[in-house]
């Protein structure tokens, strides 16, 4: 693993903006190389008229694709597993926290994070056009009692092996289970059970006991291992 300051970063890391020397990168071997060759394209900006950044803590895994993570305050942390792949925008505020688990792969996703945090489980597949929106970004101002009443932390959590489909987009405080699937275009605003299908605007699920494999016509692991938990489970009823 090859620490360094965000200030001080090698050749093919592209870092703009002003970084105190307490914000901190990490890359995987795995990851430098990718860099070193041009596999893996990584950028990180500072947004805003803050002076400085500070306590920045950044981890990378991947094997290939591009990561763009833009900071605008303080102490925000972005752990990205190993194997991970593809396209990964992230923008973070407040006390923010993103976190992929390995062999996650990305045609396109998009993480806006102020006061929240984004948990995304192992071997998820995201298709293009997908959006995590973690918080308002603005406030809502209650009249009555002149108070700001959406200023707390939030959470979206995605279990192991789930397929979010092209365009689809996550609202904040919910979660998906594992083996779950999210269809093209559904904007999810409650909880999503494991292993089912949700569509729509909003989300509804329209099927349950399912999960789904990478190749179109070959289960892949992870599906096998649902399909035995799931005829343990209705075996042992």
């Amino acid at each position: 693993m090859l620490e360094f300051e965000l200030q001080k970063a090698p050749t093919g890391i592209d870092v703009t903006g002003r970084f105190d020397n307490t914000c901190r990168c990490e890359l995987a071997a795995q990851a430098m190389e990718a860099v070193s060759c041009g596999q893996l394209k990584l950028r990180i900006f500072q947004m805003g008229s803050a002076a400085s950044i500070a306590n920045a803590r950044i981890s990378v895994g991947s094997s290939s694709g591009s990561i763009t993570v833009i900071i605008g305050a303080d102490a925000p942390q972005v752990v990205i597993g190993a194997n991970t792949s593809g396209n990964f925008h992230f923008r973070l505020w407040r006390r923010s926290v993103i976190k992929i688990e390995e062999n996650t792969t990305s045609n396109g996703l998009a993480v806006v994070c102020d006061m929240s945090e984004v948990l995304i489980g192992a071997d998820c597949l995201f298709s293009d056009g997908i959006l995590l929106q973690s918080a308002d970004q603005h406030g809502i101002v209650d009249l009555q009692s002149g108070q700001i009443i959406n200023n707390r932390m939030r959470k979206i959590s995605i279990g192991e092996h789930v397929w979010l489909g092209r365009k689809s987009t996550l609202l904040p405080d919910i979660s998906v289970g594992n083996g779950s699937i999210i269809g093209a275009g559904a904007i999810v605003t409650k909880d999503v059970p494991e292993n089912s299908v949700a569509v729509g605007i909003p989300a509804k699920v329209v099927k349950s006991k399912t999960t789904w494999s990478r190749f179109p016509n070959v289960l892949d692991s992870l599906s096998r291992t649902y399909i035995e938990q799931f005829r343990q489970q209705t075996a042992s009823h």
